[in-house]
């Protein structure tokens, strides 16, 4: 039997760090000398990203240094993200190379393994779109994945006519490699992301559309990626034009010539 994700040896990490956002409530941990570029990684989702962002860019590098507990070591990398302790959690390092981040992802929890595999699934038939719209696989193992990725200018706002056009070419592209399927009713699903909101995504310094963190790809809803990625944002009317703005927007593609839109919309309305 392979070695379970628990069965990485929890370590402690001796080399000087900061904690953020507190000490004594910990998501990331950032080796001293890269407090001062650290928030880079973090996208500035709304004004209260963009508080968070000036934060760690101003304030936080004057932090206290100290040292925490965690699964992996930091090693080479400037970064480590905690992970949420939701039964299936993991732990990201990640350093800067030139105008991307590569990131060693890893199952803390054993629950989370079969979701990392889920993603590694994923974004290796995604590589056939050769995009920056998605991360870059390198390798993957039993509990752990390595990847690059690009580093964000700011977070994805649906309000914006720009990012909602970005998203929805990502997105055609995306489900066109992963799989649409579509019945004699004019209802389609795709394989889609599954867990689309704003913190998996964000515009990169390209102003692309970046999206990450596939664990939760399923099959579902065409659209259902877009009732995500919106309804933290937009009001309900805002909300029901943007989505027959996407529908509209994917009906115009080869790929979903056969989408009956109205059919497709109402059936959205019973995911919100």
């Amino acid at each position: 039997m392979k070695d379970s994700p628990e069965l990485h040896t929890r370590l402690v990490d001796n080399s000087t760090v900061h904690y953020f956002p507190t000490k004594r409530s910990p998501r990331w941990v950032v080796r001293h000398g890269f407090e001062g570029v650290f928030w880079r990684i973090l996208p500035a989702n709304g004004l209260r990203g963009l508080a968070r962002r000036g934060f760690a860019r101003w304030i936080f590098p004057r932090f206290s240094r100290g040292v925490i507990e965690s699964a992996h070591e930091l090693g080479g990398y400037e970064f480590l993200y905690l992970g949420v302790p939701d039964g299936k959690r993991t732990e990201l390092k990640m350093k800067f190379e030139g105008d991307s981040v590569l990131i060693e992802k890893y199952a803390v929890e054993v629950a989370a393994e079969k979701y990392l595999k889920n993603e590694a699934a994923t974004l290796e038939r995604l590589q056939a779109a050769n995009s920056a719209n998605f991360p870059w696989l390198i390798s993957h193992g039993y509990g752990s994945l390595k990847l690059r990725g690009r580093l964000p200018k700011r977070g994805f706002d649906p309000r914006k006519r720009k990012d909602r056009y970005n998203l929805i070419k990502a997105l055609t592209s995306m489900y066109s490699i992963l799989g649409i399927q579509t019945n004699a009713e004019g209802c389609c699903k795709v394989i889609g992301h599954g867990d689309l909101n704003k913190w998996n995504m964000f515009i990169d310094m390209a102003d692309d559309v970046h999206i990450f963190d596939f664990e939760n790809a399923t099959l579902q809803l065409l659209g259902y990626d877009l009732v995500t990625a919106y309804r933290m944002e937009l009001t309900k009317a805002r909300l029901h034009d943007a989505l027959k703005e996407g529908l509209l927007a994917f009906s115009k593609h080869p790929s979903f010539q056969f989408l009956d839109v109205q059919r497709q919309f109402e059936m959205l309305l019973r995911t919100e």
